[in-house]
């Protein structure tokens, strides 16, 4: 009520002095530039027993532009646009800096500016000029303001450290188990480099030192040891480049003291140096903060670690929610079991998806659970590649399963049991996908299968072998006609038939010709649908199975380009017996209507223009072509035509490369717009 009743006060009078609008200023690289003029008054108001100093800036013929009080700890501003009465962050700084630099006012206001400052305890340099008393001013107003600022900042400093502190420590297990699994596919099996087929070899997970046949360098292994897959690398590679790294993503929940839990997002760094040695370095970068254990998907804080502080505070609130909900990597899973006993979590296997299921978020799996009631099945089943697809069709708003368009759905939403989760499939075929975990993509594959009767089982591996799931559309649409093992035995042919320049390559780079067997099933496709568009019969082994597929289907695309002219000639022509009536002849002239596509081709080839392409816009009666002839020469392509049916005019008449006719033709056809284009225009008007 009282900024109301402040805002609502009488400006202070403009200070009694005549300046003009501009006034011109020289720099001091000479340029002259004209800056415009402002007036301002300061004087002392008594406002419910506080004193207040308010300054008033005017315009050159006294309007006031804008105003601000200030007391010993505080400033508000009023602009004079604004009638809503809510204060403004302006200052007499930021309006000087944005209207201008030049400003006047009389020695009553400098004097009342200089005593609030000289009472205020501020030594600052004063001169008998306005705008330098008006800077003073503004310096006064600024230093207000970061008191202001450093106290709120020093309060939420001092919550934010407090909050810091009860965040426990992490498990003494956590940077071993960050060693074996998070970095589970990246240790090496340093092995001794010489000429022999046996040679010992040291593996850094499970530190033990075993022997090895016939290493490779940098080629994937098994340890024979811990039997988790590696890589090999020799002594003497590591040692010329000192040391090898790995980074990773890591997150951490822990129940938080006040209630509810906190996830921590840390950037770990691997090292193996020359000598054998693990180090690991974490560095945690995010601190999200959930109000209830029940409802991971409302946040109630996020604080991001930055080290631009030298007294201390390098915990601050951040916003950048988007950026920490998509980071993924490795969850540290001990202690979730115990963390979401409680809660509707408890008797989904958390830890154990965050051990299968690599690289996902914690956070975002835990709003998938909530979601999706088939993640439950799934995980509990051990079928972690779907439980992963799921989970990122979720929270990336993406669905990798059902996206494909079959005329299935590959998963059930809310389902009550496995059964139901996998659209009722048989419980050996559950159990077949179980013992296989199953991919997304491999289970389009089997429905694709299945949806014609074929061996499923028998045919997963060899779908697998050549990557059918990369070309899962096409597949669906040849499947129909052939069987899966047959297709596959006639593509690997074909392979070597096809020419190189129709194989896709990648980077430039030839792969390996049995690897191009699901890029030759793109053509296979193109073709069995051209032949479909024919009338061939596609069960007819010889036009199935053709002996070079190439050859066969460029015979396609010709046959049916040869059946669309055909269609397009039998248009064609009944149109140009609709506009037979319009042909002219004189002594040295023709002219007559194109009757097929062949024509216009050929009269576009020979003149060299683009009449050929109008065949389609001839057969739709959208543009109608005649031929200009010399009487004597009435086959050879001479001058071309082009008139609009709707309105009867003369679109262009062109000559050879598109040039204008000769001036004879150009008379010709006047004579012939005269006598059978007006002729026709009136017998439609009568």
């Amino acid at each position: 009520m009282k900024l109301k009743e402040l805002y609502a006060l009488p400006f202070a009078p403009a200070p009694d002095i005549k300046v003009e609008q501009y006034t011109e200023v020289t720099s001091k690289w000479g340029r002259v530039y004209e800056r415009e003029n402002f007036l301002y008054s300061v004087r002392k108001i008594e406002f419910y027993r506080e004193e207040l100093l308010e300054v008033t800036v005017f315009d050159y013929i006294g309007k006031p532009i804008f105003r601000t009080w200030q007391t010993d700890t505080r400033v508000l501003g009023q602009r004079t646009d604004r009638n809503d009465n809510i204060p403004t962050n302006s200052t007499i700084n930021s309006m000087c800096h944005f209207y201008g630099h030049i400003y006047s006012t009389d020695e009553q206001s400098i004097e009342t500016a200089k005593k609030w400052i000289e009472e205020k305890h501020k030594s600052m340099f004063m001169y008998n000029e306005g705008y330098i008393c008006l800077q003073n001013l503004g310096n006064l107003q600024a230093d207000i303001r970061h008191i202001k600022c450093d106290a709120e900042r020093e309060k939420i400093r001092k919550s934010t450290d407090d909050k810091m502190l009860m965040i426990r420590n992490v498990p003494k297990n956590f940077e071993d188990r960050i060693i074996k699994d998070a970095y589970s596919n990246n240790h090496l099996l340093i092995y001794d480099y010489n000429r022999k087929a046996e040679t010992t070899a040291y593996c850094t997970r499970c530190g033990n030192t075993v022997k090895v046949t016939k290493p490779r360098n940098y080629a994937e292994c098994v340890c024979p040891h811990c039997k988790r897959a590696m890589t090999y690398i020799s002594k003497y590679t590591l040692c010329r480049h000192k040391e090898k790294t790995y980074t990773k993503d890591v997150q951490l929940c822990q129940k938080f003291k006040q209630g509810g839990f906190v996830v921590r997002y840390f950037h770990s760094m691997l090292t193996i140096d020359y000598k054998w040695k693990i180090t690991l370095k974490l560095e945690e970068c995010f601190r999200c903060f959930h109000e209830k254990i029940s409802e991971p998907v409302y946040i109630s804080s996020e604080y991001e670690f930055i080290n631009k502080y030298n007294n201390g505070y390098n915990w601050h609130r951040c916003f950048s929610r988007y950026g920490i909900s998509y980071i993924s990597g490795y969850v540290y899973p001990d202690n979730l079991k115990k963390l979401f006993n409680d809660t509707e979590y408890k008797y989904i296997p958390l830890a154990n998806i965050c051990n299968n299921c690599k690289n996902i978020n914690i956070e975002r799996t835990l709003q998938a659970i909530q979601k999706d009631k088939s993640i439950e099945h799934l995980s509990k089943h051990k079928l972690w590649n779907l439980t992963k697809s799921r989970i990122n069709a979720i929270y990336t708003g993406w669905n990798t399963i059902e996206s494909e368009p079959c005329n299935y759905q590959t998963l059930s939403l809310n389902a009550k049991n496995i059964k139901e989760s996998l659209c009722n499939l048989t419980m050996p075929e559950i159990r077949y996908f179980i013992n296989i975990n199953v991919r997304a993509d491999q289970l389009l594959i089997y429905r694709i299968l299945k949806s014609v009767n074929q061996n499923t089982h028998g045919n997963m591996e060899l779908s697998e072998k050549y990557e059918m799931y990369r070309r899962s559309v096409e597949l669906q649409k040849v499947i129909k006609y052939v069987k899966f093992k047959k297709l596959i035995e006639y593509l690997i042919k074909q392979v070597d038939v096809m020419p190189l320049k129709d194989i896709y390559t990648s980077n430039g780079e030839n792969k390996k010709r049995k690897e191009y067997v699901y890029e030759v099933l793109q053509t296979y496709k193109d073709y069995l649908k051209d032949c479909e568009r024919l009338g061939y019969n596609l069960k007819n082994d010889f036009i199935l199975y053709p002996n070079n597929l190439y050859n066969a289907h460029q015979s396609t695309i010709a046959a049916i380009k040869t059946e669309k002219s055909k269609i397009l000639d039998k248009e064609i022509k009944e149109i140009s017996q609709k506009y037979k009536k319009l042909e002219y002849k004189s002594r040295d002239f023709i002219i007559k209507v194109a009757t097929s596509s062949a024509e216009l081709i050929n009269e576009g080839q020979t003149l060299h223009h683009c009449v050929g392409r109008y065949a389609e816009d001839m057969a739709e009666e959208n543009s109608i072509i005649f031929f200009v002839r010399q009487a004597n020469k009435s086959d050879t392509p001479f001058v071309t035509l082009e008139l609009n049916p709707h309105t009867n005019d003369i679109v262009q008449v062109r000559t050879k490369h598109n040039q204008l006719p000769p001036i004879e033709v150009t008379k010709f056809v006047e004579k012939w717009k005269l006598k059978k284009l007006h002729k026709a225009e009136k017998r439609k008007g009568a």
